[in-house]
């Protein structure tokens, strides 16, 4: 196998951080509590933007799961 078959090889360091961060951030019912200190307002454009692509993937893994064990 290719280090390029297996995103995790090839996906920058800096990236599984994001994915960590996200997931440290996470509540049962979406975000509940942001990196930096305040609001939704308080954080950098970035990371509401990377936290928004996470948690639409996950909800679209969470939809398929079902489909993937019949």
């Amino acid at each position: 196998m290719w280090p390029g078959d297996n995103p995790r090889l090839s996906i920058p360091t800096e990236w599984h951080d994001v994915v960590r961060l996200w997931a440290a951030c996470r509540g049962e019912d979406g975000i509940a509590h942001w990196p930096d200190a305040g609001g939704l307002n308080d954080q950098a454009a970035w990371i509401v933007d990377a936290f928004s692509i996470l948690s639409g993937l996950s909800a679209r893994w969470d939809a398929e799961a079902p489909k993937a064990q019949a």
